[in-house]
């Protein structure tokens, strides 16, 4: 298996673009970058890439999609009123928060799919996914960080329990013609983000169709 050869390698390795489609069927990390997504996965216990990798590696998922003509859709997710957390708990707990979240995300999605963290938000680019099927996948993560309970330390010595973590979610679909480039797939979730939390919060908003760009 391919997974399992470059987590015993310690060296970078060079990657033949076939064997990767065939290891990984319909959603192919392309040869120049599939070792480094690898090896960044490998420093993170949750695989979630930092902003300037997620969006490198997300560029060529989404030039991949242009070639095969697949669907893909990314999740903007905000933790909301994170602040709060800090300020009431402490930056070790909101710690313990964001490495919460991160688990949540990794067992809600899939390994071919792209995870990146700026700050306390998070980006899911998600691999050959309908909107529709995106927005499942956005209510499976809503709904597992509602349900958190987390025992952190408490400021002053002991320990307390978090319980009120929620999430407003912006979900945009990508389909070759409509979006050139991440930044635009970004920018739609991102204003499906901000219409999510200006609504009251704790929910998801589909950003709105988005007329066919031109050639």
């Amino acid at each position: 298996m391919i997974a399992r050869s470059l987590s015993d390698l310690g060296q970078p390795v060079a990657l033949d673009p076939i064997a990767i489609r065939a290891e990984l069927g319909p959603f192919s990390l392309c040869a120049r970058c599939g070792g480094q997504v690898a090896a960044a996965r490998r420093a993170d216990e949750h695989r979630v890439l930092d902003k300037q990798s997620w969006h490198r590696h997300a560029e060529d998922m989404l030039a991949l999609h242009r070639r095969t003509g697949s669907a893909t859709a990314l999740l903007f997710l905000d933790l909301d009123h994170f602040k709060r957390i800090n300020d009431t708990y402490g930056h070790v707990a909101g710690n313990q928060v964001l490495d919460a979240i991160s688990a949540i995300l990794e067992r809600s999605t899939r390994p071919e799919d792209l995870l990146g963290r700026y700050g306390d938000e998070f980006l899911i680019l998600l691999a050959d996914t309908s909107l529709s099927d995106a927005l499942h996948v956005a209510r499976r993560i809503h709904d597992a960080v509602r349900a958190l309970r987390l025992s952190v330390p408490a400021i002053g010595g002991g320990t307390a329990t978090i319980t009120t973590v929620t999430t407003s979610l912006g979900v945009a679909g990508y389909s070759p013609g409509h979006h050139r480039t991440v930044d635009d797939l970004v920018v739609e979730a991102d204003t499906a983000l901000y219409a999510a939390k200006n609504s009251g919060r704790d929910q998801i908003c589909p950003a709105p169709p988005r007329p066919r760009l031109a050639r």
